[in-house]
């Protein structure tokens, strides 16, 4: 009986230290040095399953804040998209605050908890994408270990708590060496395999890691949506009106 309780207590034992070592690798991801303010140009390229292309083009201004990241997109082109516009307030404890402006309605829409799931624009980020994350916002599982494209990953999957995320899990590659994520796998509510996100072209910005490509394939609709940032520019002054509701009309 007591061999039986001492392998219990070291199963046990074990299992706790996995989910450990998961949390404390997402603590040195979320532990990584932000920029108090970013902005850059952004190409998104839009790709259908019949390689039909749309290309929009943006700006992004980013602040953050003692509760979260505030974050502030405006469409520049085509004429279809044009002055569309997209805010967000982040909470580190709360949900964040989304609204977004389209000036063929002149109308602003404050985007509901409910509603994380629903695609940004056409593209293959949804909403919850773009929501400020927090390392207690989930829980975590530490997976294994994997080498891509010459560097050296720990895989973490990490399973929201919060029930209106579109996820079920997702798994994290991130670099031993820097903490950073350079790959996401998600899956949807069914478990089936959603979408791969993957980020490269990798900058140090005084001393703030940026990814200026981003890759979105979701699996499901056989669709791409493609990121490339230029132009980019940390912790330079920011008017704080930009982030104002009265600046999205």
């Amino acid at each position: 009986m007591k061999k039986i309780l001492l392998n219990i207590f070291i199963l046990s034992a074990l299992l706790n230290a996995a989910g450990g070592r998961g949390r404390e690798i997402m603590q040195e991801h979320y532990s990584l040095p932000k920029a108090d303010t970013m902005s850059c140009l952004a190409i998104m390229m839009l790709v259908d399953n019949k390689n039909n292309k749309k290309m929009r083009q943006l700006k992004i201004v980013e602040k953050d804040t003692a509760d979260g990241k505030n974050s502030f997109i405006e469409f520049l082109s085509p004429a279809e998209v044009k002055g569309t516009k997209f805010l967000t307030y982040g909470y580190d404890n709360e949900d964040d605050e989304q609204r977004l402006f389209l000036p063929d309605l002149n109308k602003i829409t404050r985007i509901k908890s409910s509603g994380k799931g629903k695609s940004f624009m056409g593209s293959d980020l949804n909403y919850y994408d773009m929501e400020t994350k927090s390392l207690d916002d989930s829980t975590y599982k530490f997976r294994s270990e994997e080498t891509i494209k010459n560097r050296a990953c720990y895989i973490v999957t990490i399973f929201p708590q919060d029930k209106d995320v579109p996820y079920q899990k997702m798994d994290a590659w991130v670099a031993k060496d820097n903490y950073f994520i350079y790959k996401y796998i998600c899956y949807d509510k069914n478990g089936r395999k959603y979408k791969t996100i993957t980020f490269s072209a990798v900058k140090k910005i005084k001393g703030v890691l940026i990814a200026a490509r981003t890759k979105v394939h979701n699996h499901l609709d056989q669709h791409l949506t493609l990121m490339k940032m230029d132009n980019i520019k940390v912790n330079q002054a920011v008017n704080p009106a930009v982030f104002s509701i009265k600046n999205l009309k």
